[in-house]
């Protein structure tokens, strides 16, 4: 199979005559030959019988010509010339063959190469191409700027997911992504209202759920109940309270724990019965040391205002 590959690329590549000319893949196997010549020079074609398979050919160039006539299967071709064989996986890996093209044609060339790339790769291809032909270039930008995590923003976010991919840091977008599948399982207005949050201060929000995992490992920050607490003290939390668990695993806003916290083997309500009573025994005490000190006072200026004892 490999070597009818390389014998229709020769042919082709000599313009020599015959069935290989007349096949609708010719153009695509003239493409491939240009790019693994310019590619690998003289070892081009036999890189090109090792690494393509004519099966994929003769389906990719099926694909095109079915969905988009020979207008497209020109366009692949010359794709296929700049950036290889990848172009050929990626659009097999495609549900649509003119999304994919009309969303690489609107990146800049070396953009639209890495995208290529990212679009052919076997397990997460198809998954990117599917975000791909629902929202466009928007989807590859988004892949580009956060490889792993743009793609699947996208995908579970829409539109949204793709503007949160253009304002998100790398650490913003890790932070971001280890709660992403449970926002995402949020009813609409919650999700809305906590992506919002993130797109409008997106270092006090990607901070905070960063901080939350790392004190409350193996728990889920935005359930229902959680995402209400969030919602409704969206100061407090990056402020003077956090999020911590009853016994019975309910989620409460408590005041953020002082240096003292570590004596006290206690949450929530206990914490603060203890903080506070500890404010009043230290209150009474201020407030005895001073009367003790008031009373001294008084009672030396009281010495001193006794008349002196006459001499005999």
């Amino acid at each position: 199979m490999h070597k009818r590959l390389v014998v229709v690329m020769l042919s082709l590549t000599l313009g020599t005559a015959g069935l290989a000319v007349a096949s609708p893949a010719a153009p695509v196997v003239k493409a491939l030959s240009r790019w693994f010549v310019k590619e690998f020079g003289q070892e081009g074609t036999e890189k090109l019988g090792k690494e393509v398979s004519e099966v994929v050919v003769e389906r990719v160039t099926a694909k095109v010509i079915k969905e988009g006539g020979e207008e497209s299967l020109e366009q692949v071709s010359v794709m296929v010339a700049k950036h290889g064989p990848d172009v050929l996986r990626a659009i097999d890996n495609a549900p649509s063959t003119k999304s994919i093209l009309r969303a690489l044609d609107d990146l800049p060339a070396d953009e639209a190469a890495k995208a290529v790339t990212r679009l052919a790769a076997k397990e997460t291809g198809s998954e990117l191409a599917e975000a791909t032909a629902r929202y466009g270039a928007g989807a590859l930008r988004a892949e580009l700027r956060h490889p792993g995590l743009g793609g699947r923003m996208v995908r579970m976010f829409g539109d949204d997911g793709a503007s949160l991919c253009g304002k998100l840091s790398k650490d913003q977008a890790v932070n971001f992504g280890r709660h992403m599948d449970d926002i995402a399982k949020l009813p609409p207005g919650q999700r809305n209202a906590i992506l919002g949050m993130i797109s409008t201060q997106s270092d006090r929000m990607c901070r905070f759920m960063g901080n939350f995992i790392s004190k409350n490992p193996g728990k889920i920050l935005f359930t229902a109940s959680g995402t209400t607490i969030v919602l409704a003290n969206s100061e407090r939390i990056f402020g003077d309270a956090e999020i911590v668990y009853d016994p019975e695993g309910n989620p409460m806003l408590v005041q953020k724990r002082g240096l003292l916290a570590p004596l006290f083997n206690v949450v929530g309500d206990g914490f603060d019965f203890v903080i506070t009573g500890l404010g009043v025994v230290v209150i009474l005490a201020v407030a005895a040391y001073a009367t003790i000190k008031l009373w001294k006072i008084w009672k030396g200026q009281k010495i001193e205002m006794l008349p002196a004892e006459k001499p005999l």
